[in-house]
């Protein structure tokens, strides 16, 4: 990877790699305690090819508890007790400013990001932030990269006091939950960097249908998890008695941007035969892409036509902005929009029956959609 391909985890300090306590400031390198699982989280970002740099308002130095020689004593002990665990930190950067002094590099606001990014020949696209606090959250926000809430630190106290406000693109329990995460999600924390164009904005007014998201057939991308369903059709005939009714399929043939993601195109049909199209006639089509960075679904379509019965709807997944959008069109050709809050990944389904598939079934084994 090279100087201007480099790729940056940015890392709180205090509640992240360290202990934090409210209301306590670090001024002695003798009182620095690493998180147990901090080292680990940092020595698998590194092995995924990222560098690491801390982000840190240190506004001790503007309350004139500690000077700029004791903080430095103090990250020269982190360093050291981070290499003895075989973690290595690229970069330091921090606020040394009072929050009254209104100054242009403390969090949210991104100068520090910037700054660490032009002076390190780093790429904000594949960037993440990890921390513990709505300011970190907020200053992965202002650089448009993702970011990662740990419950280490004021992880959960800040989800109290904060609430909705706080809106991280993933949650986790220490520095190597988020690292773990991050490694299993690299497509989807490129996609959300990437330029705003990329893109749609899933709204009513910009989108008709799942297919003005769909883009051309692309190749599965490298690292993306092995699946035994790619390329594979599988075809069902229905029969009464000696009589055939109908015909199903099941198809996963292609790769294709979905709003700017790689995804599994599945297609479900099923039709009924001549013989019975006279009694109760049946023309289904079910469609839906799976992300193929980790198998959750993107969006569902569903064309029901069985006899009388008419149902024609589909739901989009935005799970950079936690929201989900739907549309359900009548008979007549009328139609309305639904819209809520998407708390978590979901599966549609059809998407779950193949998601289910690349799990290893063993008897006894539950799984819960």
């Amino acid at each position: 990877m090279n100087r201007k391909t480099r790729r940056v985890a940015f890392l709180d300090r205090d509640g992240t790699i360290i202990h934090d306590r409210p209301g306590h400031y670090l001024t002695r390198p003798k009182n620095l305690k690493l998180y147990s699982r901090a080292a680990e989280g940092m020595k698998l970002l590194r092995n995924a090819g990222f560098r690491l740099v801390i982000v840190s308002n240190q506004s001790g130095l503007g309350r004139g508890y500690l000077s700029v020689a004791t903080l430095g004593r103090i990250h020269s002990r982190l360093k050291k007790d981070l290499a003895a665990k075989g973690a290595k930190l690229d970069g330091i950067y921090y606020c040394p400013h009072h929050p009254d002094d209104r100054c242009r590099c403390r969090k949210p606001l991104p100068a520090l990001g910037k700054r660490a990014a032009r002076e390190m020949g780093l790429t904000m696209k594949g960037a993440v932030m990890v921390g513990d606090k709505l300011a970190d959250i907020n200053f992965g926000k202002s650089l448009g990269i993702a970011s990662v809430l740990v419950k280490t630190g004021h992880g959960r106290s800040q989800k109290v006091l904060h609430g909705k406000k706080l809106r991280p693109t993933h949650e986790a329990r220490d520095l190597l939950g988020a690292a773990r995460w991050i490694i299993k999600n690299l497509s989807l924390i490129f996609f959300l960097t990437l330029p705003a164009q990329a893109r749609v904005a899933i709204t009513s007014a910009a989108i008709s249908s799942p297919s003005v998201l769909v883009g051309s057939t692309i190749k599965l991308p490298t690292g993306s998890p092995k699946v035994p369903f790619l390329g594979e059709k599988l075809d069902f005939e229905v029969k009464w008695g000696v009589l055939s009714m109908g015909f199903a399929s099941m198809e996963s043939s292609e790769v294709v941007e979905f709003n700017g993601e790689p995804a599994y195109r599945i297609v479900s049909k099923a039709k009924t035969a001549r013989f019975a199209d006279k009694f109760y006639k049946v023309r289904d089509v079910n469609e839906s892409w799976l992300r193929t960075s980790d198998l959750v679904s993107l969006g569902y379509s569903k064309k029901l036509r069985e006899g009388k019965f008419f149902r024609d709807e589909w739901v989009v997944y935005d799970y950079p902005n936690k929201s989900w959008l739907s549309k359900r069109v009548n008979r007549d050709g009328s139609f309305e929009y639904s819209k809520g809050e998407l708390l978590g990944h979901v599966q549609d389904i059809l998407s779950s029956m193949y998601w289910i598939r690349n799990k290893e079934l063993k008897v006894g084994d539950e799984f819960i959609l």
